[in-house]
């Protein structure tokens, strides 16, 4: 069901535009005043008033993966791009314009084909976020256009993967001594155009809407964190619950993480994830459990997974500080009536962190 939008932002971006020139003239009132001495100003500062970046990498990976027929599917070396940061209109940030680059055709894929492998190579890179962001006061916060999904403590694999695009409109509040709450937020906007990946293609679609998410996150002292959702999306309404427990006492693991879902009408399913965290060594690191997805889920959130159940197992290796190598293999544990997308996956990948290289250079702030 697609109705028309109806923007709640108009207020913050007049607010926020408005914080620029008092800001400017509050801060030369106080040059004025004060008279500083001159001062030296590093090009980390300097790039980072106007330029923040998040993300700047490389990476390259082999992937190999069988359906439940058992049939091998891809066998594929494959390479990935990301940009991400946001343009700053103001030295604080209140007003600024986020963005990501990234690479990959489709809703679930982030990557590109070589040569290596049954598949054409091909290079694509698309513009996938790009939204406004506005801070009129602390702990209050809109944004307008492409962006991410908010996912509380849960990850990819109960929610939507991490490549994936949202259009639309968000009200995020943080402020946790009014509302409890560490985190309340709302959004309201489009999901689908799956494999159309360029935003610069889906504006039109800020005008439509199919998706709305109410979302509250709190931190229970040092050892808890929960997040509660509801979501509807083209008619199915889902509710997800997480929590993330520290768990060193265990030895076997540092983190225990429980995130599980109910669809509520459309297909009525449950789902959940059940996966420990440890750090083995100062370089390496672990992530294993047991995930469960309901067929009906629509291939939308993890492609390591996708749906039917599953052992997981991630291992993180830094070779480098900005070099890290990670090894991935997951297994479906049962056989079903129905051929599923993912028996077994494999993945090899050498991920190169080039933002951590500019900011050890000094172009950037850490």
């Amino acid at each position: 069901m697609i109705r028309p939008t109806f923007p709640i932002l108009r207020f913050f971006l007049l607010v926020g535009m408005g914080c620029i020139p008092l800001h400017a003239q509050t801060e030369g009132t106080a040059a004025t005043n004060n008279a500083p001495a001159p001062t030296t100003t590093s090009a980390a500062e300097k790039n980072s008033r106007w330029l923040e970046l998040s993300k700047f990498g490389f990476a390259t990976r082999y992937m190999h993966v069988t359906n439940s027929a058992p049939t091998t599917t891809v066998t594929q070396l494959q390479h990935r791009q990301d940009l991400a940061g946001r343009f700053k209109f103001d030295a604080a940030g209140k007003v600024s314009l986020h963005f990501w680059l990234n690479s990959g055709r489709r809703f679930t894929a982030g990557w590109n084909e070589t040569a290596a492998g049954p598949r054409r190579a091909n290079v694509n890179l698309y513009l996938k976020h790009l939204f406004l962001s506005v801070q009129p006061v602390r702990g209050i916060e809109a944004q307008y256009g492409g962006f991410d999904f908010l996912r509380g403590q849960h990850t990819e694999i109960t929610t939507y993967n991490n490549d994936g695009f949202l259009t639309g409109q968000r009200l995020i509040l943080r402020r946790p001594k009014e509302l409890f709450f560490d985190e309340v937020a709302a959004t309201y906007g489009y999901f689908g155009d799956l494999n159309l990946p360029n935003l610069n293609k889906r504006y039109h679609r800020l005008k439509q809407a199919n998706y709305h998410q109410f979302l509250v996150s709190k931190t229970l002292g040092k050892r808890a964190a929960v997040s509660f959702d509801y979501t509807f999306v083209s008619g199915a309404e889902t509710l997800r619950q997480a929590i993330k427990l520290t768990a060193k006492e265990t030895r076997i693991a540092d983190a225990v993480r429980f995130e599980n879902y109910q669809r509520v009408d459309v297909h009525r399913a449950y789902g959940f994830a059940l996966l420990a965290e440890k750090a083995v060594t100062k370089k390496l690191s672990v992530t294993y459990g047991y995930t469960q997805i309901d067929r009906n889920y629509g291939n939308v959130n993890a492609d390591k997974v996708f749906t039917g159940k599953h052992l997981y197992l991630l291992g993180s290796y830094a070779l480098t500080p900005a070099l890290t190598f990670q090894l991935y293999h997951g297994h479906l544990l049962e056989k079903p009536s129905v051929v599923l997308p993912v028996r077994t996956r494999t993945e090899i990948v050498l991920r190169y962190n080039l933002l951590q290289k500019l900011q050890e250079h000094g172009w950037f702030k850490s």
